[in-house]
């Protein structure tokens, strides 16, 4: 399966590291940014409508006319109101002038920040969205008060939708720039896991031709890190393991020719009592001169001596023909269950013909001795 592979792996791994770290980064920019500019902004209001106060102040007691007619030339003469709307509210919180039109006039005003300002005498700063103007606007009330005591609120309204306009340019622009980033990080990222990974690959291959049995190839180490130091080891385990197995090749044929050319007969069974394997002795023995001849070996019984032998070693005495064979059948155990039979069959017949010649003469000198 592809997500089995390690390149894949390092790969996703590190771009999700990368976009992770990009994501965290740019919601910390475009946060520290609009915060930074939102509170200019509001640093910016803040001072012109405390400005606006301290200049309407002194005529907030006048008619309403003559109201109307001071703060319009104070705006005038302070141009940076004209961007904004500008409403001038009594202590009571009913609109006084207002540059939105003349039809609020003597209306109450209730959002949130003149609000506050009436209840606890303290500017207020929001920002907020405009459903009707379909923008958002930057809110400042502040509260008018002359020789301590408090007379009315003036609060200005201002349009900061450029600036969040420009939030989000920038935004696009850093997300967009992001994304190439990204891009050229999984390139990157696939030649970086090609470069970490090929050492392994190679010793898997490795590993594969020795697992078929050939120990002569070997991997050139590409790196003096911990992939160059497994490369070593796997060839100095192939040199180890092509020596013992030379040795094990020379064993075995120092062990076949021992066998082959012994003067007692081995037979070699599968755990299934099948022949596998019989030196010349025992061929000779059988009269076997073919593979396919080696049924021959039943006249042993070894089917019968296989029971008593996987518990210990079994002896017995066979008669073929004129020949008396002496055999000895003995288990081959691996991992602790019964791997196959060795039986070792020697040709007792002259031993026997001369034991049964000694006991004639014995008995023929002692028939002698009693009967002379």
């Amino acid at each position: 399966m592809i997500w089995r592979s390690l390149r894949v792996k390092l790969v996703l791994v590190y771009t999700l590291l990368i976009l992770f770290a990009v994501e965290m980064i740019g919601a910390y920019f475009v946060r520290a940014l609009t915060n930074s500019l939102i509170h200019n902004q509001s640093v910016a209001a803040k001072s012109q409508a405390q400005l606006m106060a301290t200049l309407v102040g002194p005529q907030i007691d006048h008619p309403t006319k003559q109201l109307s007619s001071s703060v319009t030339s104070v705006l005038q003469s302070v141009p940076q109101f004209l961007d904004g709307t500008v409403y001038l509210l009594n202590r009571d919180g009913y609109v006084m002038y207002t540059t939105a039109g003349g039809a609020l006039v003597g209306q109450k005003r209730t959002d949130s920040e003149a609000t506050q300002v009436l209840i606890h005498h303290q500017e207020a700063v929001d920002v907020r969205f405009d459903p009707t103007a379909n923008e958002h606007v930057l809110v400042v009330a502040v509260p008018i008060s002359q020789g301590g005591n408090f007379d009315g609120v003036l609060e200005y309204v201002t349009s900061i939708q450029t600036t969040y306009d420009t939030i989000r340019q920038v935004t696009s622009i850093f997300y967009t720039v992001s994304g190439l980033v990204l891009a050229l990080t999984i390139v990157l990222g696939i030649v970086l896991s090609r470069a970490l990974t090929r050492p392994v690959i190679e010793v898997t291959k490795q590993a594969r031709v020795m697992a078929a049995g050939d120990f002569s190839k070997r991997v050139t180490p590409s790196s003096n890190d911990e992939f160059g130091d497994l490369v070593v080891a796997i060839n100095h385990l192939a040199d180890e393991l092509d020596e013992a197995l030379a040795m094990n090749r020379r064993e075995q044929e120092r062990l076949h020719a021992i066998i082959t050319s012994m003067g007692d007969g081995v037979i070699v069974l599968d755990s299934d009592c099948r022949v596998l394997f019989m030196n010349h002795a025992a061929r000779r023995m059988m009269g076997i001169h073919r593979d396919g001849e080696w049924d021959k070996v039943d006249v042993f019984d070894l089917d019968e001596m296989v029971e008593q032998a996987v518990t210990g070693d079994c002896m017995r005495i066979r008669v073929v023909g004129e020949a008396v064979y002496h055999i000895i059948l003995t288990s081959v155990q691996r991992r602790g269950q019964t791997d196959g039979f060795v039986a070792v069959v020697r040709d007792v017949t002259e031993q026997e013909q001369l034991n049964q010649a000694r006991r004639e003469f014995v008995s023929n000198v002692s028939h002698e001795l009693r009967t002379p």
